[in-house]
């Protein structure tokens, strides 16, 4: 798996401080009650791309949409938690894409991770999976194209449903 880059690595791009308000207030009018989820539903999806990010080391496109929907997730999550900070202008980096990296079949990724070994643990983890890319995908089915975040979430969810077919598929055939 790759590995992160360094802290000093120089910036892909910046999510502007006025995108980020829209996005956050069509999440705010998508569910008013998303302040209560944050603590569970907002940070299953967030926690479930960190995750997903290392099946798609290899892919520029993947890694893009990942690190820049994992980073507004973030923000989201933290607007909602500490509303009295101000939002700014962010900078973004890719920080697990590897244009190097081994193209290798998800499948086998999935076999290989060490966090996916165990019978339980891999159903546990298809429960998350599957939540988040839910909760995502069902944000944007409401919210649309409007946003500037709106194709870096949905092609965060598209990793997702990949992620979660091949860990079913590794499920059903985990010998016990």
């Amino acid at each position: 798996m790759a590995a992160a880059r360094p802290a000093n690595a120089k910036p892909q791009g910046v999510l502007a401080k006025a995108d980020l308000q829209l996005g956050i207030r069509a999440f705010l009018q998508w569910d008013p009650n998303l302040r209560a989820k944050s603590e569970h539903e907002l940070e299953n999806a967030r926690e479930c791309l960190l995750f997903c990010r290392q099946f798609f080391v290899e892919d520029r496109t993947r890694s893009v949409a990942l690190a820049q929907a994992i980073l507004f997730l973030t923000i989201l999550q933290n607007s909602l938690n500490y509303p009295e900070d101000e939002l700014v202008d962010v900078p973004w980096t890719a920080d697990y894409y590897d244009k190097n990296a081994e193209i290798q079949a998800l499948q086998e990724k999935v076999k290989e991770c060490v966090a996916l070994k165990s019978k339980a643990g891999l159903e546990r983890k298809i429960d998350e999976v599957e939540s988040a890319a839910l909760f995502i995908a069902s944000a944007m089915g409401a919210i649309g194209s409007g946003i500037p975040q709106a194709a870096h979430l949905q092609g965060s969810a598209v990793c997702l449903d990949d992620l979660y077919v091949h860990l079913e598929f590794r499920f059903a055939n985990l010998e016990t």
